[in-house]
């Protein structure tokens, strides 16, 4: 029977005792669900968290209240949330300094009294590192995952750490097996029925046209701000403040010729020091250049899912903005470590993309990534709903045990917690939205035009995979989404764009880009009844999908050569 420290971080971060009740709240839950016979439980924290547990609905003692020494201690803590502080809590967090050597010696004083052999964390601690590290005990850390409502709401645990520090980082992504992956935007499936009756889901809002500053043109690229005391921006990064990261990021893109949109974090106005140093940020990104357009930080998700899906790229150090994007269909960004970045794969393809301005989405593969990060680590919101998972890893896991054998047995559990987008959409009341768009489409004309270079069915699912590429005039301006959808409104799947060079070359005066597809058998449904809609700043264009017949050798002088005559042929 395993015997378990839920410990609630004691000491007074942020200016407050309580910054960690909520997740205290969410640890008890996990391990409340474990049989009696399976473990026993204790939490311990400082007086004012442990006063706030619901003793009655548990039975027994559960609650390790601190000693007078130790409260104390604890309350001598409680100072206003500066740099100095900030830097405190840096020491605790590679556990270093005087508060690291009491919770240390707190660990000991309870283990002598509670024989525990696992300590459950929300975030790290490093006295609790350097606590198991000398002895036969497993340290479980908890965080939230990168995804935030109206996202599918998540969190994770690992037995290395958190954030940049997880164990699926040292996995080796192409690897895992392709008959498992899952296209990503399957895993929007769950938040497209949490949705109150009248407001649009993600599955909606993606499909709109941004809402863009004034004077901003496309193409355009969203950079999103973090907190300066984030522990992602602190300790996986190379960026010590927001405006450390616009200085490495803006000149690049800007080079590019992208239009810039800045986004500062929601939650910087609550702290003086982080708002402080987003205004610095701010400021200097305001006078950089006037392609830049600040977005205010307390943009709605309604206006900010169209402007994610609808950018060339989203530009974080690490944010769960990013892997947002990623599930939108849009490159998300990184140059930080990344809790979602397996392999750091994404960091490398985010550094290529910085330097020739293009996102090469053949060499970095969204599906395989939010496939892993779905059916393995994330843990849906609230835990409940994966209790059993919760079970096998407590279960699981044993002193010593490397990164690379817990990730393995999170590899064996392949049980899925959020179901596909097919079998969702099949009970989902189809949008009004899409019907409007197929009713008042413009059939492709010579102003948006395009080919398709393979229609394939791959693996026993009967998986689509369609590639090709479209071009349009420059009155109409740029495409800036393509969804297949059936005949009847049905939303099928959203092509990941990319460029065409070869197609640029042939067409230099127009908006080009190249487009890929992956999704699901459409059952006895002909691929003559998929529409596309192509969606530019002031006209839906739509087509039914047909393969073409040239190849991509043949096309590109066919192109040059006799561009006039395949305007009436390329296409459908």
């Amino acid at each position: 029977m395993k015997k378990i420290l839920i410990f609630a971080e004691p000491y007074p971060l942020r200016n407050a005792f309580t910054d960690y009740y909520l997740a205290a709240t969410v640890m008890i839950s996990m391990v409340s669900s474990l049989g009696a016979g399976d473990a026993e439980w204790k939490i311990y924290s400082n007086s004012e968290v442990c006063s706030r547990i619901p003793i009655d609905d548990y039975e027994g003692n559960h609650v390790i209240f601190p000693t007078e020494d130790e409260e104390e201690f604890f309350r001598a803590g409680l100072r206003e949330w500066n740099d100095t502080e900030v830097d405190r809590r840096s020491a605790l967090i590679r556990g270093e300094g005087e508060v690291a050597g009491k919770c240390v010696q707190i660990l000991e004083r309870i283990h002598s009294e509670f024989d525990f052999d696992v300590i459950l964390l929300w975030s790290e601690n490093g006295a609790v590192t350097r606590f198991v590290r000398e002895r036969d005990v497993v340290a479980l850390y908890m965080e939230l995952g990168p995804t935030r409502a109206p996202f599918p709401k998540s969190m994770y645990i690992d037995i290395r750490g958190t954030n940049g520090s997880v164990s699926f980082l040292d996995f080796n992504i192409a690897s895992y097996p392709a008959d498992l992956v899952i296209p990503a935007e399957t895993w929007l499936a769950a938040s497209a029925t949490a949705q109150a009756k009248d407001t649009p889901s993600i599955v909606e809002l993606k499909c709109g046209f941004p809402n863009l500053p004034a004077a901003c043109k496309t193409p355009y690229v969203v950079v999103a701000l973090q907190l300066f005391d984030d522990l992602n921006t602190i300790f996986h990064s190379k960026f010590r403040t927001p405006k450390e990261f616009l200085e490495y990021i803006l000149p690049k893109l800007q080079q590019h010729g992208y239009h810039i949109i800045v986004k500062g974090h929601p939650g910087a106005s609550a702290r003086p020091n982080n708002l402080m140093y987003e205004v610095e940020a701010i400021e200097f990104a305001r006078n950089f250049s006037d392609k830049v357009h600040i977005l205010p930080r307390t943009t709605s998700p309604q206006e900010f899912i169209p402007l994610l899906s609808n950018a060339v790229a989203v530009c974080s150090i690490n944010s769960s903005v990013s892997f947002e994007a990623l599930l939108l269909g849009t490159p998300g960004l990184v140059f930080g470590d990344a809790v979602y970045d397996i392999g750091l794969s994404l960091k490398t393809a985010s550094e290529a993309f910085l330097a020739t301005g293009k996102w090469n989405f053949s060499q970095f593969q969204t599906d395989r990534l939010v496939t892993v990060m779905f059916r393995h680590f994330l843990l849906p919101e609230p835990v409940e709903q994966a209790a059993n998972r919760v079970q096998r890893i407590i279960k699981g896991v044993f002193p010593d045990m490397s990164g690379e054998e817990y990730s393995n047995m999170l590899l064996c559990d392949r049980e899925v917690s959020l179901v596909s987008l097919e079998e969702e959409i099949a009970r989902i009341e189809l949008s009004r939205n899409v019907h409007t768009l197929l009713s008042t489409s413009k059939r492709v004309s010579g102003e948006c035009f395009g080919y398709i270079d393979e229609i394939s069915k791959s693996g026993e699912a009967q998986v689509y995979n369609l590639r090709g590429w479209v071009a349009a005039q420059h009155n109409v301006g740029p495409i800036l989404k393509i969804v297949a959808v059936s005949v009847n409104g049905e939303i099928l799947s959203w092509a990941q764009l990319a460029s065409r060079d070869d197609v640029a070359k042939a067409f230099p005066r127009n908006f080009t880009t190249g487009f890929e597809f992956r999704f699901g058998s459409t059952g006895s449904r002909s691929t003559d009844e998929i529409v596309l809609l192509f969606f530019t700043p002031h006209q839906v264009y739509s087509a039914n999908m047909k393969a073409g017949r040239l190849s991509k050798e043949k096309l590109v002088v066919k192109l040059r050569r006799k561009a006039e005559k395949l305007l009436g042929e390329i296409f459908w």
